[in-house]
């Protein structure tokens, strides 16, 4: 009778604790996947923002984690909604239109720095991404 129903009522609340306490343990570790996750990206994007003026490749940027190429182009499709290779372009053609506008160094000698290995392929990049050409916008500021 009374008895037997405390027990139950025991192992139930005991039951209750353990899987509100396994729960817990399950989105911490939902948390540390995206935390790890993230913690990949972040590390690629530093290391492209520290080697963008060099010829770096994916499979380089994978080595450097220690992580599977495919893998790591999943992560960082899934963060940042593009591919590492166009992030790494858009970082050169970033910082080229800063210098561009900056500095007067000459237009060849930006593009090397940014690491384009031609001027007349950074100046088809440039144009596709921002409507200009680096010469055009060159001029405009220099205008202002």
């Amino acid at each position: 009778g009374v008895v037997d129903l405390n027990k139950q009522q025991q192992y139930i609340k005991e039951f209750l604790l353990l899987a509100l306490h396994d729960s817990g343990r399950y989105s911490r570790k939902q948390k540390e996947k995206v935390y790890n996750l993230n913690y990949y990206v972040k590390r690629a994007c530093d290391f492209i923002g520290e080697n963008f003026d060099k010829e770096i490749t994916v499979e380089q940027i994978a080595n450097e984690l220690h992580i599977n190429k495919n893998y790591f182009i999943k992560l960082f499709k899934n963060d940042l909604g593009q591919t590492p290779s166009r992030y790494i372009l858009e970082t050169r053609l970033i910082r080229a239109r800063y210098l561009i506008m900056q500095t007067d160094r000459p237009i060849s000698e930006i593009a090397y720095t940014c690491g384009f290995n031609t001027p007349s392929y950074f100046a088809k990049c440039f144009q596709t991404r921002f409507k200009i050409l680096p010469s055009n916008l060159r001029q405009n500021q220099s205008e202002k």
